[in-house]
């Protein structure tokens, strides 16, 4: 199709479809989509956006494959160097087409605990050089990006809409509007040492190719022979306390607070678990505040990311299976914990007396534990104290009447069904998984949810409101007047 535009440089998709929609003067989100897309349901989502395909084949004069789009117009160059191999191509096939948001769990951004921004974000200055060189601003990947809050082509803070992202409507693709948006932001650059090191390296990561990405165990032990070559090696372990020094050292407490990096000092940790074995993925940021740490900051994105791959991996497996003891000793083992699994289950057998057992027979007879173990597994009944359901029910409820009253005689406002109300709070997912524990506002939204005939009808209020007052064009009443003509009915 020529009416879409084609994505300039370091531009997201989800921009370039705004554009699209601005250029052609069409409204309706959902109409837009099917006349550009084909598809009236596309989900507006900047990061990690799906059916990718369906935008590729409308750039017809100018072709680009869907995996250029995922590379060079999305978030996901961020995550794909970090997870393993099998998960990014799972990435780059559902985000060709609908993926009902298996990408932000595949990659880790759903569970991160890096801070999500809420808003589109821009800066003020790069969108006036935009608007002179393009004619137009648009959204760039950078300023999208957690723990990116400076501008440092301009050193400006960056600006946020007046509007959260999919919280008018998720169908809905947002422009940057010069005349409603844009406004110089005078206030004071925070950080601007960390953002400066981190940018620096996000942008390696946001223009490289498509690339094989390392396993786990060859992120573990990359990690492991670089902590022993820059001496923080103590035998075949790491010295925990003298990495999180050197960590402490290159970046402040202050920032690590902000950007959710704190603790370091908990067994729990990030830090603790990155200097180990790797049993899931960690993001950008955590490895480019280690890598930084410990590299001193002479290190570059690109070439490190060539030499993990090459790190031999090293088997996982070194269980010994067969026990040095006589069978007499084993026998008793087995029986002993037989009846403890018996009875209370796999989980409840270990704190019950059997975690010697299970020790012994996990190192010496691991195979007959793990299939014994699966016949004998129990669920946990797990009561969680720690919310006062009731008393959060209330406040929600208090929290939904003050939207209804605020947007009860706005007849612009989207529908407001129940997960529009949802979506309108600060807290929607927990909102929206734990209904069943919130009987208030499970009644409130059964009450006040507006259906597909209200929100018609409330449409219709709108145009007629809109549109009463207005004479009908001159070129309508002639064209009635003939037809009633040729009818031979005369009003």
């Amino acid at each position: 199709m020529l009416n879409i535009p084609y994505p300039l440089p370091d531009e997201l998709v989800c921009s370039v479809i705004a554009r699209a929609q601005r250029r052609l003067g069409i409204h309706g989100p959902k109409f837009a989509n099917e006349y550009l897309l084909k598809n009236r349901n596309i989900i507006a989502t900047p990061d990690l956006p799906s059916q990718l395909g369906l935008f590729s084949n409308q750039l017809e004069y100018q072709p680009i494959t869907p995996t250029d789009l995922a590379y060079r117009h999305t978030l996901l160059p961020l995550y794909a160097p970090f997870i393993e191999e099998d998960r990014r191509l799972k990435c780059l096939t559902w985000m060709e087409r609908k993926c009902d948001g298996n990408v932000h769990f595949t990659v880790g951004c759903a569970a991160s605990r890096l801070n999500k921004p809420e808003f589109l974000r821009y800066c003020p200055y790069c969108a006036k050089e935009q608007i002179d060189e393009h004619g137009e601003a648009y959204w760039l990947r950078i300023h999208q990006i957690p723990s990116i809050h400076v501008c440092i082509k301009h050193h400006s803070p960056l600006s946020n809409v007046k509007t959260r992202v999919q919280k008018i409507h998720r169908h809905a693709f947002q422009t940057l509007r010069a005349q409603d948006e844009l406004s110089l932001s005078e206030a004071n650059c925070v950080h601007i040492e960390e953002q400066t090191r981190i940018e620096r390296h996000v942008s390696v990561l946001l223009n490289l190719a498509p690339m094989t990405s390392p396993s786990f165990n060859q992120w573990s032990n990359f990690y492991k022979n670089v902590l022993h070559e820059k001496g923080y090696g103590k035998g075949q372990y790491i010295c925990f306390d003298e990495v999180m020094e050197q960590v402490l050292s290159k970046w402040s407490v202050n920032w690590l607070k902000r950007e959710r990096l704190w603790p370091l000092d908990k067994q729990s940790s990030w830090l603790h678990s990155i200097v180990r074995k790797h049993r899931k993925s960690f993001s950008f940021l955590e490895h480019i505040v280690l890598l930084d740490a410990i590299y001193e900051g002479a290190w570059s994105m690109e070439s490190l990311l060539k030499q993990v791959p090459s790190t031999e991996e090293i088997p996982n497996s070194t269980h010994i299976y067969m026990s040095p003891l006589d069978d007499s000793v084993v026998h008793i083992n087995k029986s002993k914990w037989l009846n403890l699994v018996k009875r209370y289950g796999t989980k409840l057998a270990r704190i019950n007396g059997g975690g010697a057992i299970y020790t012994w027979l996990y190192r010496y007879h691991n195979k007959w534990l793990l299939k014994t173990n699966s016949h004998y597994q129990r669920p946990i009944q797990y009561k969680n104290n720690r919310v006062d359901w009731q008393a959060r029910d209330w406040r929600i409820v208090r929290a939904m009447y003050r939207i209804l009253y605020d947007s009860e005689a706005d007849l612009d406002c989207p529908r407001r069904s129940a997960l529009w109300f949802i979506h309108q709070l600060e807290h929607s997912a927990t909102v929206q998984k734990k209904l069943a524990k919130l009987p208030l506002t499970a009644a409130f939204l059964e009450r006040y949810a507006e259906d597909t005939a209200d929100y018609q009808i409330r449409r219709l209020t709108r145009t007629l409101s809109k549109y009463s007052s207005q004479m009908p064009p001159v070129w309508l009443s002639f064209l009635h007047k003939s037809l009633d003509k040729n009818r031979g009915i005369f009003l």
